[in-house]
């Protein structure tokens, strides 16, 4: 899922129907562990994708030092190889798809935080309701 599909998915999943308090306090369990689930899926996948951009890095080096089996055309210093490394299209996809990977990462974080929060608002509305009438 995208970004964008991600954060209306969440909008729709933290609205709280006033009519429907009980439901909604046993589905915010559900919608919280389902989002933790998420987190713990993206930290995976992130220690994935960095164990492999380390491996390419190396890879990326090698070819470029002249180590590999298919080497770069010219012979490059230290300086060279760190400059053509920085801008080398793979490493740069992997850098990308980690930043994708860390975003979704820090939002999955903060939606487990709404949710804790909504569990509280649920609750303050279900206070007021039992102060209103009475009780």
């Amino acid at each position: 899922m995208t970004l964008i599909e991600l954060q209306a998915k969440l909008e729709a999943d933290l609205k709280i129907d006033p009519s429907k308090l009980l439901d909604e306090t046993s589905s915010n369990l559900n919608l919280h562990a389902q989002y933790f689930s998420n987190l713990l899926r993206a930290r995976i996948e992130l220690k994935r994708q960095q164990i492999a951009m380390r491996e390419l890095e190396k890879n990326r080096y090698n070819y470029y030092a002249g180590f590999a089996p298919d080497v770069y055309e010219y012979n490059l210093d230290a300086r060279a190889i760190k400059f053509n490394l920085e801008g080398d299209k793979e490493i740069l996809d992997m850098q990308k798809t980690i930043t994708m990977l860390e975003i979704k990462l820090e939002f999955f974080a903060k939606a487990c935080d709404l949710f804790k929060d909504r569990g509280f608002a649920i609750k303050n509305q279900i206070d007021l309701l039992k102060f209103q009438s009475g009780a």
